[in-house]
């Protein structure tokens, strides 16, 4: 089976089965340790895996044997993102700044 991972998560991957921390791994890799568990985290998803230690046993066999895909991250598909919220229209905002200074008129 091949085992198929970004580049980035391929290093999270290969540190982690060298017996580095997240914390460890974020130091080395200079990005932060929610990154590197979001990367763990993937990486295990996309390969049907459930734990580390199944991710990092399949890594060490699959470099050992060649089956190990590492590509680009925009070559593996990955769940569409959430669209971001609309900003706030100009005339929502002027309703809410006439809300605010009538509020704060009758606070006087």
């Amino acid at each position: 089976m091949i085992l198929r991972l970004t580049h980035r998560e391929a290093q999270v991957i290969k540190l982690t089965t060298e017996g580095y921390l997240y914390k460890s791994v974020a130091d080395v890799l200079g990005i932060s340790p929610r990154t590197v568990e979001a990367l763990s985290r993937t990486a295990q998803e996309r390969n049907e895996c459930k734990t580390l230690p199944q991710i990092a046993a399949r890594y060490a066999v699959a470099s050992l044997t060649g089956a190990l895909k590492v590509s680009k991250a925009h070559e593996v598909s990955h769940q569409p993102r959430k669209s971001k919220p609309d900003p706030i229209k100009p005339a929502t905002h002027d309703k809410l700044m006439t809300v605010w200074s009538s509020q704060k008129d009758n606070q006087k």
